[in-house]
């Protein structure tokens, strides 16, 4: 009885060859799988790392610009504060002063009115002025009546009297402030002082100019020697044109 044949021993030792290569084939395959994917994880790598670059660069560069626009801003701001305190210093050290604009129209009309001993007021509103104006009362404008035969009819300034004006609780007496009265010649726009007064040049001659008043009555408490009214219709000197006047009274502290 014949048996079966064995395999012969170069056979089996070739099989085992041949497996060993087809594994190490596919170890070979995973390797360069394996740098293949390290290297894209390198270039993954390598943009990440340039982008941070990049952004850090960026910040950096925002962070000067930043730091020297603010610093423009503060350097502004100091300037600013600079002036503005400046300027509240001058002011405080400039004295207080305020101007009032009167323009009296229909001169004929008012004129013919106190011909026939009726006193004439007239009020203004301040048209403008200096921003400390809160602490002078409005003031009011008249004509003097005629106080006699011969006697002179005159412009005259004078306040209201007592609590006729928002401000005449703030008023302090003797009023101590130089004023100044000027009639505009309005053919040449030149303005003509008239008259400057200070507490120290009242004398006899103003010793009622702007005192305290003593009634609501009382109107013989301003400038009554401003100027006759044949001075002011003096064609040759412009102050009255188009049957209107312009005066102006202004005020500060000594």
């Amino acid at each position: 009885m014949a048996g079966t044949p064995s395999p012969h021993p170069l056979d089996a030792r070739d099989s085992s060859v041949k497996e060993l290569w087809g594994k190490l084939d596919d170890v070979c395959r995973d390797v360069e799988s394996i740098k293949k994917k390290f290297a894209e994880v390198e270039v993954i790598r390598h943009t990440v790392s340039t982008t941070h670059d990049t952004v850090k660069s960026e910040m950096n560069k925002m962070k000067e610009e930043s730091a020297a626009v603010n610093k423009r801003i503060m350097a502004k701001m100091e300037k600013i504060h600079d002036y503005l305190t400046g300027e509240i210093d001058a002011a405080r050290e400039r004295p207080r002063s305020s101007k009032f604009e009167w323009q009296v129209k229909n001169f004929s009309k008012l004129k013919g009115e106190m011909r026939r001993a009726k006193l004439v007021i007239l009020q203004r509103q301040l048209l403008r002025g200096h921003p400390w104006l809160q602490d002078v009362p409005r003031r009011s404008f008249q004509r003097e009546e005629r106080k006699g035969q011969g006697q002179p009819q005159r412009l005259r300034v004078h306040h209201q009297g007592p609590l006729h004006g928002p401000y005449d609780r703030t008023l302090q007496w003797p009023y101590m402030r130089c004023s100044t009265f000027v009639v505009v010649d309005q053919k040449t726009n030149m303005h003509h002082k008239m008259a400057e007064i200070g507490p120290e040049e009242l004398g006899s001659k103003h010793e009622h100019c702007f005192q305290r008043p003593t009634d609501g009555h009382n109107e013989g408490i301003g400038f009554t020697a401003l100027m006759p009214l044949e001075e002011l219709e003096d064609l040759q000197k412009g102050y009255l044109i188009n049957d209107s006047f312009l005066l102006h009274f202004i005020t500060y502290d000594i």
